[in-house]
């Protein structure tokens, strides 16, 4: 997960940075509010140590793939 004009911290890290944040990535899931804490679980993959790689293995068929930045991005991908 590339990242450009922004910063990676841990989950819980205290900052007045308001550039920095950590990934999530919700696969066939419904959106989390905002403000509201993601799990980790099968669907919602929570990159809370700051991590940015993974390998994902996903059911075959049409999946939907929501990703993004704490605080700062949503994107969404659908895969076929």
């Amino acid at each position: 997960m590339a990242l450009e004009g922004r910063k990676i911290c841990e989950a819980g890290k205290k900052t007045a940075d308001k550039t920095c944040g950590h990934h999530h990535i919700l696969i066939d899931s419904k959106p989390v509010a905002t403000g509201e804490a993601i799990i980790n679980d099968a669907t919602h993959l929570h990159f809370g140590k700051g991590q940015t790689e993974t390998d994902v293995t996903l059911a075959p068929g049409k999946n939907i793939t929501q990703g993004g930045l704490k605080r700062l991005t949503t994107l969404m991908f659908i895969c076929e």
